[in-house]
């Protein structure tokens, strides 16, 4: 059977009280017992709103709540609705009731009013200080109603009774505080604080004034803590049964958990213990102490035992501040659990189980971990590289390898902030409790701190991927941006060539053909006029067929040179006709075929003037210098190109030829660039040439 304590931290003497009354009745009984460490409830607060939650995932048979330091307000868990907390297991309040929960703890009423009636009635103190711990807490807020209750029921009989409220934190240093706020007020006759740790401070602090009616102040405690006894002189205090109360609660749940009936809630009386503090001198003892008449032995025992062990505190204390020295400077895990381990050895940690979660909110947690570190029995267990994956139901289940008796283990949450980042599990001795309580939070800052580190690593590794490629993208477009710059060059200085070659072999064609013809025209006219012909009127119509064939031969000169019809006719007729024409004045076939009237939107009129230079040069070249008979100029329409072919029949070119190119070819190829298309030449020798223009289409606006 696996029972649940839930409780703050094992770091004072209340909780480690409890603790090992609930402990070694659990042994006795044969259960196991996991005492979970850093749960509150606090009312308008996110952070640990849920504190059962790890409840369900343990698989615990039965809870026991440690309600005092869990709920920090006398009435938040009805308003915080205690039920939507609990897990459906049987449950048990181990302090102060709460609604629809069995609940145990200690009835003090008798006992304090005994106190302050020994004040009041027994050493004829009237002017009274209560001083209590936090406002609301509910163990506060109750010793308060006692003492107001009590002075209310003795002013009939003592009308100079007074009594004034201050609050502490239930510290030590509190209680210091608290008195050093009061000093400049009329001075009190005897201090009742709600704990004894707030006594012990303000005596202290009294011990240090020259006023002797304040250093003579009478202070009394509540819990009886060990030490109590111990102090100069002993503190006159309210003994709760801690160890018995823890005893008692398991009882109760062992109780629920096998079927039995219990009342809802169950108390156990307090004692008063009489000591020094209060003004009573040893003779006067034992009215109302505590009974037991070997306590003055008990206590120099204890105060032997406290000189012998004050050494090895001081040890500790030192081991736990250079342990998280240590773990301050670690990079890594293995470097953390290197002095995790090491310190464990001086602490005699014979068990302690590490387990890492993935870093969310406790909410939010799976029922798996990662366990990366083990000490079992003494000794430290191998485990895989990279840690062991491990359910959570498995690990409550196996970790404690005790086969064949109970065992008890403390968890301690490994928090940051809202996040979760694992649980420490191990069983120690009390002495070392607050030790571990204290050193868990050097364990959680440091896994934190290396899980930012990762994180920043792999933000500066992504981030130098990022700058490698972005350095070879701006490496290949410093390139592309290269060669761009020197294939625009050069093409510049073709276009100059070009611009300089259309220019010759235009001024050639006016001089070889127009100009020849327009001489002959001249010489002709002065031929007639130095003789006189038979038949002047077929002079006449001979002279007007030379201007009509000039003037012809004018017309297509000019419209090679720019076609006025693109504009007005359209590229697809220009073309057609351009084939008809090319196939009349030199005799050979050139068939025309075209999508053109489907392209949507339709090429502008300076990419229709570029696509039919084009053609025109590939079909010039193909006439003049291959040879080919047959010729086709094919316009397809697809998706996403527009695909023009110029084939012909001719002789081809071999591969030297291609890579050489002429003037025509570099004009075509400089053209399909201002196109943004796709230029290339297919030819094989004596398997003739194909043009090949690819123009990604538009889209329209």
């Amino acid at each position: 059977m696996r029972i649940g304590l839930f409780l703050r931290h094992l770091d004072e003497e209340f909780q480690i009280t409890v603790f090992r009354g609930i402990r070694i009745r659990a042994a006795a009984r044969g259960v196991n017992l996991v005492c979970c460490q850093g749960e509150t409830v606090k009312e308008g607060e996110g952070s640990g709103s849920r504190p059962f939650d790890l409840a369900e995932k343990v698989r615990f048979d039965g809870l026991l709540i440690l309600s005092p330091v869990i709920f920090d307000m006398s009435d938040s868990v009805e308003r915080i609705g205690l039920k939507s907390l609990l897990p459906p297991i049987p449950c048990v309040s181990v302090g102060i009731p709460l609604p629809g929960v069995a609940s145990v703890g200690i009835k003090i009423q008798q006992s304090f009013t005994a106190i302050i009636e020994h004040l009041v009635i027994g050493h004829g103190y009237r002017r009274l200080l209560f001083l209590g711990g936090l406002r609301e807490h509910h163990d506060s807020w109750i010793r308060e109603q006692v003492f107001k209750d009590t002075l209310h029921s003795l002013q009939a009989s003592y009308p100079a009774l007074h009594g004034d409220i201050e609050y502490g934190d239930f510290s030590e240093s509190s209680g210091m505080d608290a008195i050093r706020r009061l000093l400049s007020g009329v001075p009190y006759d005897a201090i009742v604080a709600a704990n004894d740790n707030m006594a012990l401070g303000a005596m202290k602090f009294l011990r240090l004034q020259d006023d002797p009616a304040w250093s003579r102040c009478a202070v009394t405690g509540f819990d009886d803590i060990p030490q109590a006894v111990l102090a100069d002189p002993p503190l006159t205090s309210v003994h709760q049964p801690l160890e018995e109360l823890g005893a008692r609660s398991l009882d109760l749940l062992m109780d629920l958990i096998e079927g039995r009936a219990v009342p809802p809630l169950n108390s156990i009386l307090a004692s008063p213990v009489i000591r020094e503090s209060c003004g009573c001198g040893p003779s006067e003892l034992g009215t109302f102490s505590s009974g037991n008449p070997s306590e003055w032995g008990l206590a120099a025992a204890r105060m032997k035992m406290d000189r012998l062990q004050s050494y090895e505190a001081e040890q500790r204390l030192r081991q736990g501040s250079n342990f998280g020295r240590d773990l301050s400077a670690v990079t890594d895990l293995t470097r953390l659990l290197a002095h995790l381990d090491s310190y464990l050895i001086n602490m005699a940690v014979g068990d302690f189980h590490l387990l890492l979660f993935e870093g969310k909110e406790v909410e939010t947690q799976g029922d798996r971990g990662l366990l990366v570190y083990e000490r079992k029995g003494g000794r430290r267990v191998v485990l895989p590289e990279g840690g062991q994956d491990i359910g959570l139901e498995e690990f409550f289940s196996t970790r404690p390898g005790f086969p064949g008796r109970s065992w008890d283990l403390c968890l301690s949450h490994l928090m940051s902030g809202e996040e979760d980042l694992g649980l420490a599990l191990y069983s120690v001795d009390d002495w070392a409790q607050p030790h571990l309580t204290a050193a868990t939070p050097h364990v959680a800052n440091a896994l934190r701190r290396l899980r930012v580190l990762a994180e920043q690593e792999d933000r500066n590794r992504s981030l130098e991927l990022m700058v490698d490629a972005r350095t070879k993208d701006l490496t290949l477009a410093n390139e592309m941006l290269t060669r761009e710059v020197e294939l625009r060059t050069a093409a510049e200085a073709e276009v100059l060539q070009i611009s300089e070659f259309e220019r010759r072999r235009f001024g050639l064609d006016l001089h070889d053909d127009i100009c020849q013809r327009l001489a002959g025209i001249s010489m002709y006219i002065r031929g007639f006029q130095s003789r006189k012909p038979d038949d002047p009127a077929a002079i006449l119509v001979e002279m007007a067929d030379l201007v009509d064939e000039t003037l012809h031969l004018t017309r297509r000169y000019a419209h090679a040179s720019f076609p006025i019809d693109l504009e007005r006719r359209g590229l697809d007729r220009v073309l057609r006709s351009h084939c008809e024409t090319v196939a009349i004045q030199n005799r050979c076939i050139c068939r025309y075929s075209s999508e053109l009237p489907r392209l949507d939107p339709p090429l502008d009129d300076s990419q229709a003037l570029n696509v039919y230079r084009i053609v025109q040069e590939a079909l010039h070249n193909a006439v003049r210098h291959s040879g080919a008979t047959v010729l086709e100029v094919i316009v397809d329409v697809e998706s996403e190109l527009c695909t023009i072919r110029v084939a012909d029949n001719g002789r081809g070119l071999d591969g030297s030829a291609q890579a050489k190119g002429g003037l025509g070819l570099r004009s075509m190829e400089y053209r399909a660039s201002q196109l943004g298309a796709g230029f290339r030449i297919e030819s094989r020798p004596g398997m003739g040439t194909v043009v090949r223009l690819e123009i990604p289409r538009r889209t329209r606006a």
